[in-house]
């Protein structure tokens, strides 16, 4: 006797849509990882998969809002990950948690190392993206590369001066330069600040 087949969220709008209270929430957007694992094309079929602007969900159930928040963080976040283009409904500024939300583990780290797309939302979270495949992102490794490497020339410093005024050892630059180490999520997020605003990597100048 075959098992019926499971049909699974392919986009965010279908994570909302199925969504009844914040625990479907999270199943949904777990199963929409898992089609997106198994299905996804390509970068150009993942960002079909963000792109359409899901329900709004803070009159729909308690916490809601936080599903808002979520769906509106997580987009933004991939979509930089991914490298496609941000989607416009990610910037509804009424997509925000209405009081501080974590999801769990040490506040104290999660206040440190949570993404600024999420932490502008109020939300404070270790996003998952260990479901892109390299046939969506050419490779996380590369991507991050380039974005600790173009952040240091940017600033014009050797690997030595860039790694004193951020505060870490010229070791992990190297490390992560060369692809060795992935700089973890509040890494991720400096370094794309020193990339855009090269002077505050002189700033930080002892």
């Amino acid at each position: 006797m075959k098992r019926p087949k499971i049909r699974r969220p392919g986009t965010l709008r279908d994570v909302a849509r199925t969504s009844t209270d914040l625990k479907s929430f999270g199943h949904n957007l777990r199963d929409w990882q898992h089609e997106v694992r198994d299905r996804c094309r390509g970068r150009a079929d993942f960002y079909r998969r963000i792109l359409a602007e899901p329900r709004r969900l803070a009159d729909a159930f308690a916490d809601g809002d936080v599903a808002d928040a979520y769906l509106a963080a997580y987009a933004l976040w991939l979509a930089d990950r991914v490298a496609v283009p941000r989607v416009d409904w990610a910037f509804d500024r009424r997509r925000v948690a209405s009081r501080p939300w974590f999801s769990g583990g040490w506040r104290a780290e999660l206040l440190r190392d949570s993404p600024a797309h999420f932490m502008e939302r109020n939300l404070f979270t270790y996003p998952d993206d260990s479901f892109l495949t390299r046939k969506i992102a050419r490779c996380h490794r590369t991507a991050r590369t380039a974005n600790a490497l173009a952040a240091r020339k940017r600033s014009g410093l050797t690997q030595e001066e860039f790694a004193r005024r951020i505060g870490v050892s010229v070791g992990t630059v190297r490390n992560w330069e060369q692809g060795r180490n992935r700089p973890r999520s509040a890494g991720v997020t400096l370094l794309g600040l020193l990339e855009k605003h090269p002077p505050l990597a002189q700033n930080r100048l002892t």
